[in-house]
């Protein structure tokens, strides 16, 4: 077009001088030519950058691109480019940033860097829509199978490729990458449980017995004859100085040292191996498994209250305590054993809430630990996200912490005592 009006032009004007001026009034005066290593001319509107140069040369050219040259300097990519540049655009590993946005001044650039956002969030979001659904795939796999009302055999599927041919079944979902994608978006489990229960034709009910056992169950027998009879105990009474340790306590003569069954973990303080733990053993009970506590646990300073008052029996609900120690995992490698106690813990994280926080941190967490449950909670501008997750000692929990607080927008992550979302 620009060429069509320089012939007008030409036309229309009888002095060459005018038709220079109207030349430069008119089209350079609106728009910026410049040139490319093989001779190539770009026109562009005035005011573009670096960044709108490399998108009309190709949308791919503008995606890779982590630098530019002008004239044969390196400038960046936020500069203004003016008549007669010579651009070279260097392209490789790079990756368009929000930034770009700021320093797109045309249109079809700003449409083409949305695109690729768009495209970017919907594959975060499918990402973590995969990593929830295989997880809980993996965790319920025999409920799955001996439940299920199929007609046919079947191995329960480890990816997306293996899950294809079982879709749509009554889900109503003919594509994966769309099932994965509404359950990464909703970061329900009752919608998860409800497009398993429709895929696998496993019945509802099943599901949700299942994931309630390995949770609520796991010390509901050790723990009931303890404590069934003390729900009026609040976690805030009877807390004693939380340095003392079970050696200051006055315990019967020839106490025995044991070691901790990560089966018998106290559900209200969650220990995990390296935490200074005390156990606790019921009064006048046959076979009486020995409770593993936090030594800060209300439970446990309970019993170590009631020996220090001189009661030779301690606490007769939460029993008498017992000194405790981890197993020696050096000594199990030794022994030809592989130690694979795994322990639950509950960790809530503080953050300014953005779109895409709960995948970001699910993505973290489930490459640092398994996660059990999720919850969240949020107000106009802050936000709580909670995951149940379950780690191998306290090493392997404190690094998942260390890489949550890496993630943006998270302003502090915190160890719970205890768990709200086993309750």
């Amino acid at each position: 077009p620009w060429l069509s009006s320089i012939k007008e032009w030409q036309q229309d004007t009888v002095c060459s001088r005018d038709f220079v001026d109207c030349v430069r009034r008119e089209l350079l005066g609106r728009r910026v030519f410049v040139f490319l290593r093989n001779g190539k001319i770009l026109n562009l509107a005035r005011g573009a950058t670096a960044v709108d140069a490399a998108f009309q040369i190709h949308t791919e050219v503008g995606l890779q691109m982590h630098g530019v040259e002008i004239n044969g300097k390196p400038v960046p990519i936020s500069y203004k480019l003016k008549n007669g540049d010579v651009v070279s655009i260097l392209t490789g590993e790079g990756r368009p940033t929000t930034e770009w946005m700021r320093f797109a001044k045309s249109r079809s650039t700003r449409s083409k860097l949305r695109a690729y956002f768009r495209s970017k969030q919907h594959d975060s979001v499918r990402r973590s829509g995969e990593i929830i659904f295989f997880d809980y795939l993996e965790r319920h796999e025999n409920v799955i199978r001996e439940s299920s009302y199929l007609e046919y055999d079947f191995e329960v599927p480890r990816n997306a490729k293996e899950l294809s041919p079982f879709l749509p079944g009554r889900s109503h979902f003919n594509d994966v990458d769309e099932l994965l994608f509404a359950i990464g978006k909703s970061h329900n489990h009752n919608f998860l449980r409800t497009k398993l229960s429709k895929i696998f034709l496993v019945p509802l009910k099943v599901l949700e017995a299942s994931d309630e056992s390995p949770l609520v169950n796991i010390t509901r027998k050790a723990y009931a004859s303890q404590v069934a009879e003390n729900k009026h105990i609040s976690v805030r009474d009877e807390i004693v100085d939380e340095s003392v340790q079970i050696s200051d306590a006055v315990l019967p003569d020839g106490e025995a040292v044991e070691y901790a069954d990560a089966e018998c973990a106290c559900r209200s303080c969650l220990p995990v191996r390296g935490d200074a733990i005390v156990g606790t053993r019921g009064v006048n009970v046959a076979d009486a498994p020995t409770i593993v506590h936090r030594l800060e646990c209300p439970y446990a300073q309970q019993a170590l209250n009631a020996v220090r008052s001189s009661s030779a029996h301690g606490d007769d609900v939460i029993g008498h305590p017992v000194k405790l120690v981890w197993s020696d995992e050096e000594a199990s490698w030794e022994e030809g054993k592989i130690n694979s106690e795994t322990f639950l813990a509950e960790i809530a994280v503080m953050a300014n809430d953005r779109k895409l926080l709960l995948a970001d941190c699910s993505v973290v967490a489930s490459k640092n630990s398994e996660i059990l449950k999720t919850g969240s909670s949020s107000n106009a501008e802050h936000c709580t996200l909670e995951f149940l997750v379950r780690v191998s000692d306290l090493q392997e929990l404190q690094e998942l912490m260390d890489k949550l607080r890496e993630v943006h927008s998270v302003m502090s992550v915190e160890r719970r005592f205890g768990s709200e979302l086993l309750e």
